[in-house]
């Protein structure tokens, strides 16, 4: 799994949908690890006062990711 710290949250990924709270996003993080990113189960145990769809919960997981991803392959190629 793909994983962010503080600062690559506040540099990176804040941008990228400010429906979303770091909080909320570490939330989704840990029901991602601890599900295996199965988003049925995620989705079933996802706390209600957020009003989020399966799809919803995809989509931050995968932006967030891709985001990291890229990051990491720029640093790595121009460092």
């Amino acid at each position: 799994m793909i994983e962010y710290n503080a600062e690559e949250y506040k540099l990176y990924i804040s941008e990228l949908d400010n429906t979303w709270t770091k909080e909320e996003t570490d939330y989704l993080w840990e029901l991602c690890k601890q599900f295996d990113l199965r988003f049925i189960i995620i989705h079933d145990r996802y706390d209600t006062c957020y009003n989020r769809s399966i799809e919803d919960l995809k989509n931050r997981y995968y932006t967030v990711s891709r985001r990291i991803l890229e990051v990491s392959l720029y640093k790595f190629i121009y460092n």
